[in-house]
């Protein structure tokens, strides 16, 4: 027997539901508590607490980044880069690439390698499309404000690449947390154009519920 079609009304319905639901989950959450990311390797989470605090050093970060072979090798790539080594002298030590590369454009490093393995990651394979248009507006984002903190303003380059990375964070949690709403990110008509969209069409289409009501 054909399974039954479900009428428009009923589907809204359940969208909105699944809406309303996400949004009481989200609004549960304290300011202050601490929230992960599926996918994102320990290490990273780690290395980012590390950069964080004054007190820690190159000493104390390399050891960290050392368990993750694939950022040893963004890093090293990044300060054998024309931009970071003029003199094309190659830099094949972690500690040297380090100390050349810096702090700031090593949290950008680690950054964009955990959002690259979040995406990848098989918790989020729902969503796979939206994190991906997700990280790709990332990436425009820092590089554009690189570009404008160079040339036109005094601000930290670097800084301004880490701010254009992080701007989708956000919506990076909000994404992972609906993947238990399903039927919030079913609805393509409303939350499956863009992922910027999806904080503020759970608003409005909670808004909705209620005004039915």
């Amino acid at each position: 027997m054909p399974a039954m079609a479900l009428g428009t009304t009923t589907i809204e319905n359940i969208v909105a539901h699944d809406a309303a639901a996400l949004e009481k989950d989200l609004a549960g959450i304290k300011p202050d508590a601490q929230v992960s990311l599926p996918g994102v390797p320990q290490i990273v989470t780690r290395l980012q607490q590390m950069l964080s605090d004054p007190n820690v050093g190159i000493p104390q970060v390399v050891p960290v980044i050392n368990y993750e072979p694939v950022l040893v090798g963004r890093v090293l790539q990044m300060a054998n880069s024309a931009a970071l080594n003029p003199t094309r002298k190659k830099v094949t030590d972690l500690r040297t690439a380090v100390t050349r590369v810096g702090f700031d454009l090593l949290r950008s490093a680690a950054l964009a390698y955990a959002m690259r393995q979040l995406s990848q990651a098989h918790q989020v394979k729902d969503i796979r499309p939206h994190m991906e248009a997700l990280w790709e507006r990332s990436a425009w984002t820092a590089a554009v404000s690189f570009v404008i903190a160079r040339k036109f303003t005094r601000v930290n380059r670097d800084l301004a690449f880490l701010g254009g990375l992080m701007h989708g964070v956000g919506k990076l949690f909000i994404l992972t947390r609906a993947t238990h709403f399903p039927f919030v990110l079913r609805d393509r008509t409303k939350y499956g154009r863009d992922p910027a969209q999806v904080a503020c069409a759970v608003r409005q289409e909670h808004s909705r519920g209620l005004a039915r009501q």
